[in-house]
């Protein structure tokens, strides 16, 4: 999949898929705004840009731009061995 973000391209074959996770998705319906749980993809760009897509139960795709502490919280989170390969481990408390 291809988006453009400000006047970026952001293309899910090019980018590194980091970890897919559960994560809520604001929703606009009829009945009002929802916030469903969809499967979640994290991808970094060759550039070192973060981002994560999502496919709504209508078929449509989503994309949102990530800071890198976002990311970060999501690799912690749902793949710490991925988090460690690229962040190195944390502290233990």
């Amino acid at each position: 999949m291809r988006f453009i973000v400000k006047d970026k391209l952001y293309d899910t074959d090019k980018a590194e898929l980091l970890c897919t996770f559960s994560k809520q998705w604001k929703s606009e319906t009829i009945l009002g705004t929802l916030y469903p749980y969809r499967d979640t993809d994290l991808y970094k760009t060759a550039k070192g840009a973060y981002f994560v897509t999502s496919t709504a139960s209508n078929g449509k795709n989503y994309i949102r731009v990530v800071e890198e502490i976002t990311a970060k919280y999501y690799l912690m989170n749902n793949d710490y061995d991925k988090y460690c390969e690229m962040f190195g481990p944390l502290e233990e408390g």
